[in-house]
């Protein structure tokens, strides 16, 4: 399940699979079905968080 406020809007498809886009300009994937990558997402965002919050505490 996506968390809330997910911009599900960056999700996409083309001929090679499902990919989403990031605020950085780069586009992840390709994922075989559009779950997979809305998963990937939330992974990928959950992960950019940790980063910055432990670059925030050096």
């Amino acid at each position: 399940m996506l968390a809330r406020n997910t911009p599900r809007d960056r999700v996409f498809h083309q001929p090679r699979g499902w990919f989403f886009a990031t605020r950085e300009g780069i586009d992840m994937g390709p994922f075989p079905d559009k779950a997979s990558a809305e998963l990937e997402m939330v992974c990928y965002i959950r992960d950019m968080k940790f980063m910055d919050r432990a670059r925030a505490n050096k």
